[in-house]
């Protein structure tokens, strides 16, 4: 089966988030962490079309690595950002499958990715990113009662990810990070105005 996220036009994604809140709280978590952290070396696990990427110091942050699956949204990142942040590479991967050749990070971030790939294959890719002092600021969606995990709107192609998604219980993750050498520093959560919540998770590479 063709990967749903392969078929979905960035417009409809952006729409579709845009619409129920969930792009606009992701791009407010993820300024939070630049300005929190100040990495110098960024990466972005499923970076989609950039959100967020406005935020970037260039002067702080040097490099910024920018992964997806789909080369369309890539394509939509570079033209928005590769002026401002010289320090843009992008990288067309699939994280369930591919091998991930990238350098450490200091700040590795991983938006609403774990719910499409499996915590057991890609938190060892994570540990792999990671150095003795890397941050990995992890945000997970939690569905309500009754209430469905790719939220309804007027965007048709979305709904193509039901077949792929899963909720991810912090329950079941945590240990994973855990057994890969990750300490859990912060657990919070927003509330979304879909009712449905967001849990961040900031984890610390252990020293070894």
């Amino acid at each position: 089966m063709k990967n749903p996220w392969l078929k979905i036009p960035f417009n409809d994604y952006e729409n579709h988030m845009t619409s129920i809140g969930q792009l606009q709280v992701l791009n407010d978590i993820f300024k939070g962490a630049l300005k929190k952290f100040e990495p110098e070396l960024l990466t972005i696990l499923g970076c989609t079309t950039g959100n967020g990427l406005e935020h970037v110091n260039p002067e702080i942050t040097k490099t910024v690595h920018a992964v997806d699956i789909n080369k369309s949204y890539l394509d939509i990142t570079i033209k928005r950002f590769k002026k401002k942040i010289p320090g843009l590479q992008t990288y067309l991967v699939d994280l369930e499958k591919d091998v991930l050749n990238i350098t450490t990070a200091d700040l590795i971030f991983v938006g609403l990715i774990l719910e499409y790939v499996p915590p057991d294959i890609l938190v060892p890719k994570i540990e792999k990113l990671s150095h003795a002092q890397s941050t990995v600021i992890v945000v997970i969606q939690k569905s309500m009662p009754n209430n469905p995990f790719v939220s309804k709107t007027n965007y048709n192609s979305i709904k193509e990810l039901s077949k792929i998604s899963r909720e991810v219980a912090f329950e079941l993750l945590n240990p994973c990070f855990t057994k890969n050498g990750f300490a859990l520093v912060k657990n919070t959560s927003k509330l979304l105005k879909n009712g449905k919540e967001f849990i961040i998770l900031n984890y610390k590479k252990e020293a070894i």
